[in-house]
């Protein structure tokens, strides 16, 4: 059996959804792969890609679930977080493509979920929608 590589998919998705967004008139949004520290300062809009792995699916195919997480707005005036999760939401489901350098190849027709509202004690307002996209690797 051939071994088999994937590319770094949060890199490839923080580079996409930094261009959809900008795109789409959001160059504001700070997009990556690193969420701030409880110290940080926090960019006033923020997207965090995550790659949560996944299992393989075939001999060059493979699952992985991705949470993209939405950091907007505050508390007491979440909206701009939700629209831009939904913004994102709606992106997430259009990714895949046979373009050069695209691993993408599949997002399946219940891949996309959210985005939710996430609780948690922070200043800034969180959502979360997670996708699972179907990506294809390459021979070692």
């Amino acid at each position: 059996m051939t071994a088999v590589i994937y590319a770094d998919l949060e890199q490839y998705l923080c580079d996409r959804f930094r261009a959809e967004l900008a795109a789409r008139g959001r160059p504001d949004v700070l997009v990556s792969n690193r969420e701030p520290g409880p110290n940080e300062p926090t960019a006033a809009v923020m997207l965090i890609v995550r790659d949560n792995s996944g299992p393989s699916k075939s001999a060059i195919s493979a699952e992985r679930d991705v949470n993209l997480s939405v950091l907007a707005g505050t508390k007491a005036a979440p909206k701009p977080a939700m629209d831009l999760a939904r913004l994102v939401t709606a992106l997430a489901g259009d990714l895949a493509g046979l373009e050069p350098g695209n691993p993408i190849a599949y997002v399946p027709e219940d891949g996309v979920n959210g985005p939710y509202w996430v609780p948690e004690d922070a200043a800034y307002a969180r959502t979360l929608t997670t996708v699972t996209f179907v990506v294809v690797g390459q021979p070692l």
